[in-house]
């Protein structure tokens, strides 16, 4: 969770508490020492929201603006001003997913492009009105699977879809979550059933690529304003969507790194892509892979050793030690992305392993 977000949060939570300790925060959003103290100067002297009251307790402040001076006299106490317009209150009914900064922002993204198929062709033989509905229905089927994903649709370009996963919120499985929807609009428009009586049945070509991009407003005057990524990876998947056949998807060699242990790809070799420099390697995504497949069996535990995480495994093995003692443990391990959960959960999975206990996982979306 970016520093902007737990700011977002820790204001509505202020706002609907009306009081609440410095020590509340740090616990709820796992914050050190230092964050901790630039929250709270956020909250009381850059936004003015709050009141520090004495032992770190935060007064939300009805008139924001307000600033105290605890040694001066009490006709010299505060000064009031009001609440500029340009500073208003975040709702905390705001869902977060909505949040995004004007600001451009290096992120690393997985970019999808969606394409309906044949929709010049179509454009000569349909009536605009029959086009429109089919266009729209492409639209609201792939936008609904999207957005169960937390996708951010970036932009409909015509009859094409531009997608952003990881941005605004990120995820650790962000290039699974692209796939999974990429599976599922195709799954959908297998089914799909325009409402005119024409027998046409659309069909997607999506690409996907992952890595750098500067995700920012648009530039330009007006207020058709939209967030748009600058960079080699929005370019690179466009282009892998050129290149696949109806009803597929196909990933550049950045996303296949990411998901290669979760899907089934087919490899399509090094691709000539249009305006890219070098060829590309591609894989065209067929299904899902083994989900019964065990981790021990790609020596995944064993390849990346622990280091410094004596403590935490100390813990896990003595819940474990509980467990076959026949006491029932259970035990959840949460924290940032990268920081080696699944690793530390592994080793412990490989220990039971090795000890002959059976190991049943479960994956989760």
């Amino acid at each position: 969770m970016g520093f902007l977000e737990v700011v977002t949060l820790a204001t509505a939570l202020l706002h609907r508490e009306k009081r609440i300790s410095c020590r509340t925060l740090a616990r709820l959003f796992e914050l050190a020492d230092a964050c901790c103290e630039d929250l709270k100067f956020e909250l009381v002297h850059a936004k003015r929201l709050a009141l520090e009251h004495e032992d770190g307790v935060l007064i939300w402040a009805e008139q924001p603006e307000i600033t105290i001076h605890e040694h001066l006299p009490a006709s010299e106490v505060c000064e009031v001003r009001a609440l500029p317009q340009a500073i208003e209150r975040p709702e905390p009914e705001v869902p977060l997913a909505e949040i995004t900064s004007a600001e451009a922002e290096r992120r690393q993204l997985t970019v999808m492009f969606c394409d309906l198929v044949g929709s010049t062709e179509l454009s000569t033989r349909l009536d605009p009105e029959d086009l429109r509905e089919i266009i729209r229905g492409f639209q609201d089927t792939c936008s609904k699977i999207i957005d169960s994903f937390d996708g951010y649709v970036a932009q409909f370009l015509g009859d094409g879809i531009l997608v952003y996963f990881g941005y605004p919120r990120a995820h650790e499985n962000d290039a699974e979550r692209a796939i999974l929807s990429g599976l599922g609009i195709i799954e959908a428009l297998a089914d799909f059933e325009p409402k005119s009586d024409r027998d046409i049945k659309p069909s997607v070509r999506i690409g996907i690529a992952t890595g750098l991009v500067v995700v920012g407003e648009s530039i330009g005057e007006g207020s058709a304003k939209e967030m748009t990524g600058t960079g080699e990876t929005p370019n690179i998947a466009a282009r892998l969507q050129g290149m696949a056949k109806p009803n597929t998807m196909v990933i550049g060699s950045a996303t296949h790194i990411l998901v290669e242990a979760t899907f089934r790809c087919e490899d399509l070799g090094a691709l000539e892509l249009k305006g890219v420099a070098e060829p590309m390697h591609a894989w065209q995504v067929v299904g899902l892979a083994n989900a019964e497949r065990e981790v021990e069996e790609s020596g995944a535990a064993d390849s990346f050793p622990l280091v410094g995480r004596d403590e935490e495994l100390g813990l896990l093995l003595r819940r474990w030690a509980q467990s076959k003692d026949g006491h029932g443990q259970a035990v959840l391990i949460s924290g940032q992305a990268g920081i080696g959960k699944t690793a530390l959960a592994e080793t412990v999975g490989a220990q039971a392993k090795k000890e002959g206990f059976a190991r049943t996982t479960f994956h989760f979306s």
